[in-house]
């Protein structure tokens, strides 16, 4: 699991950019109502906002909108997919021919799995905060 936190952590780390909520000019995101918030366990964060994704890791928040915006701008080919129902947001972004995805599924209102795109590692639960 470890491992998995650390690649799920890596991915992220390499936008190194935050976004904010009041820039809405090219929202590339669109989590659904009942994931966004503050989600924790006790290795790593993760944030839905209304129209981004971010992770928490210490005091160091990595937000994907802005990143894959000024990619975009550089000219770099980039595709968002979205997935979303009433217990499962999936998403997966696309640079240059390289894709991440991402599987959230609902258990309560208070607790969310990242699903492992690893068959055999396990999901890694995360808290409401």
């Amino acid at each position: 699991m470890k491992k998995l936190l650390f690649v799920f952590t890596a991915l992220l780390l390499l936008s190194c950019s935050s976004s904010s909520d009041d820039d809405n000019s090219s929202n590339l995101f669109n989590p659904p109502s009942w994931i966004q918030g503050t989600w924790s366990n006790e290795i790593l964060g993760v944030v839905f906002k209304k129209n981004d994704f971010c992770t928490r890791s210490s005091n160091l928040e990595v937000c994907l909108n802005e990143h894959l915006i000024a990619t975009k701008k550089l000219g770099v080919s980039v595709t968002i997919d979205e997935d979303i129902s009433g217990s499962e947001y999936k998403f997966s972004y696309t640079i240059q021919g390289l894709t991440s995805y991402f599987h959230f599924k609902k258990i309560t209102s208070t607790e969310i799995e990242l699903v492992s795109p690893i068959q055999g590692l396990p999901n890694t639960s995360f808290i409401k905060q």
